[in-house]
């Protein structure tokens, strides 16, 4: 059995979400590391279903501020009129952190049943970072240094905040490498419940107001799994290769909203497309 694994985590509702899926996959079978597909979401792509190793999915795609209940809205950010989202009375912009955070979870966890020693953890849509002809970056350092570490990291900016660039500089959740005998994997990576994962805000909440006064979107870690991770894993034994990734290369509206925005859509255009209870309705989500 061979010690490596590559965990692609996805939710390919729409087709740009499925073709960046598929391309990440098959760059990743240009390595001799066996390949696991985690999802939120059952239709799992055919040559995906046909080539993984492993496929493991779980229909529990819970979207803080959009699909789960109210009382868990205070964890992510406010509707203002500088945003990209708009809503009713009361609604916030969702996040998704939690369900990466699943699959991220159910991957890692997978990967230590199963008996591998190493596992790298990727986005589906990591396709402009990791891809054969840049390996020697987006792959092969990983490998090096996780052979002394807990866990390999990239950096990135923390999305879609508008923050000073000295204070937006994070450990990216898209792609990583974890050595699955690191007590992170039991200490951190064994959440099951929102509850449980609603904690790391209540924890971080009063530390990020001390530090960042009113940078709105630095108060709510919830909301960046980039911001949890720079934050939680401050004091682990972890390397950081020095290598900003670039954003991901589809968008969380697209497959939360599960169709194509309209590419003709600018400005004010995008917000009033992207009204969230217009959504809710629209698939059927009641929320208590």
């Amino acid at each position: 059995m061979k010690d490596e694994i590559i965990c692609i985590n996805s939710y390919p509702t729409v087709k740009p979400h499925i073709d960046a899926t598929i391309k990440t996959f098959k760059e990743a079978e240009k390595l001799d590391v066996d390949i696991m597909y985690v999802s939120h979401h059952k239709k799992v792509p055919k040559y995906i279903n046909d080539k993984a190793n492993h496929i493991y999915v779980d229909d529990r795609n819970d979207i803080i501020g959009f699909n789960l209940p109210k009382k868990y809205d205070h964890l992510c950010r406010p509707i203002t009129g500088e945003d990209w989202f708009t809503g009713d009375k009361g609604d916030v912009i969702p996040t998704h952190c939690y369900a990466h955070y699943l699959n991220i979870k159910n991957s890692i966890q997978l990967s230590k049943m199963l008996g591998y020693k190493y596992a790298y953890v990727l986005i589906h849509d990591i396709d402009n970072f990791f891809y054969e002809d840049n390996f020697d970056v987006s792959f092969y350092p990983m490998r090096k240094h996780i052979k002394n570490h807990d866990m390999v990291f990239y950096t990135q900016n923390l999305l879609y905040a508008r923050v000073p660039k000295d204070k937006s500089k994070v450990l990216s959740p898209a792609i990583f490498a974890i050595d699955l005998s690191c007590k992170t994997v039991s200490n951190f990576f064994n959440m099951n419940t929102i509850d449980e994962y609603a904690k790391l805000h209540d924890r971080w909440r009063p530390w990020l107001e001390n530090k960042f006064k009113n940078i709105i979107p630095l108060l709510y870690p919830c909301t960046y799994l980039e911001l949890v991770f720079t934050l939680e894993f401050q004091s682990m034994n972890k390397h950081v290769i020095a290598e900003n990734i670039p954003d991901g290369t589809t968008g969380f509206s697209e497959s939360l909203f599960e169709e194509e925005q309209p590419k003709e859509l600018e400005g004010v255009q995008i917000s009033e497309y992207q009204n969230i209870s217009k959504f809710r309705k629209k698939l059927n989500v009641v929320r208590t």
